[in-house]
């Protein structure tokens, strides 16, 4: 059986982007290979590796985004709009709601999109499944023994701003996790939490595949929209109001208490919205 030609975000295989990430992000990638000891990864766009291979039953090799056979998990649909050979689209999601421009040349078929924002965007019909494939998480890298911890996820973008990051850790009784680690390791952590604040789309979705409770933020870096959010969230019924740094950092412990209770039944509630947008993925993986 032939091998999958998949793009995943992906800087160590990409010079042009790794440029520009140096040139516009320096601090974070700084910090992040001296603290994560690992060269340019964003565990979440590394996870489509791992959950295509096992999802599809095939194995799965990096392609440019123009002669992908293949596209997953990440916000990449506007990289799609260059033209290229065919590509099937299976939980990928829009970054910030722009259309694609009119004059693309390339063939799509969506298997599934990561939410209902992409998929109205696109003018996608209601029976394509939704869905972000790091839902699968939880089937492709196991089960982490539980620690209970509280931990929190943060954007990448917001490494550069090591001091505040820290103090904001210290300031909610969190353990950081750092994204640029290798893809088991942020997953299996986030497995074994007992809370999870994440500013990380992939941190939010991963504590769901798992059932952990989870606090969403906006980033404080101001790197991120929070259209990709709200697209992923609605999907799985989660409270749709992102939460900002300062205004955690700065409540009491009982609201705080109180906050990840809220969250906790939240959680709880949604469990059968994640296991049917697990399911319909599964599903539009067989069709591939």
């Amino acid at each position: 059986m032939n091998h999958i030609r998949l793009y995943w975000w992906n800087l160590r295989r990409s010079p042009r982007s790794l440029a520009a990430e140096l040139v516009y992000k320096p601090k974070s990638w700084i910090r992040g290979i001296v603290a994560s000891r690992e060269l340019f990864l964003n565990f979440g766009d590394e996870m489509s590796r791992e959950i295509v291979e096992a999802a599809f039953g095939r194995k799965v090799v990096w392609s440019a985004a123009e002669k992908a056979d293949l596209v997953a998990i990440g916000s990449v649909l506007e990289r799609m709009e260059r033209p290229g050979t065919p590509v099937s689209v299976w939980g990928s999601g829009l970054r910030s709601g722009a259309l694609p421009e009119e004059n693309t040349k390339r063939e799509m078929r969506f298997l599934a999109v990561r939410g209902n924002l992409t998929a109205e965007r696109l003018g996608i019909k209601e029976s394509v499944p939704l869905g972000d494939p790091g839902l699968l998480s939880k089937e492709v890298f196991g089960h982490p023994v539980k620690q209970q911890d509280i931990v929190y996820v943060p954007h990448f973008s917001e490494l550069a701003q090591w001091s505040r990051l820290n103090q904001f850790c210290d300031g909610i009784g969190a353990r950081l996790v750092l994204p640029t680690a290798k893809p088991k390791k942020v997953v299996r952590e986030i497995g074994a939490a007992g809370v999870v604040f994440s500013a990380s789309l992939h941190g939010i979705i991963v504590a769901d595949s798992y059932g952990v409770p989870v606090v969403p933020l906006l980033p404080f870096s101001g790197a991120e929209s929070s259209f990709k959010y709200h697209d992923y969230m609605g999907v799985v019924g989660a409270q749709t109001e992102l939460k900002m740094h300062d205004a955690l950092y700065s409540a009491s412990d009982r609201e705080r208490e109180l906050l990840i209770a809220s969250c906790a039944e939240a959680a709880a509630l949604r469990r059968s919205s994640v296991s049917e947008a697990k399911e319909g993925l599964l599903a539009a993986a067989r069709s591939y």
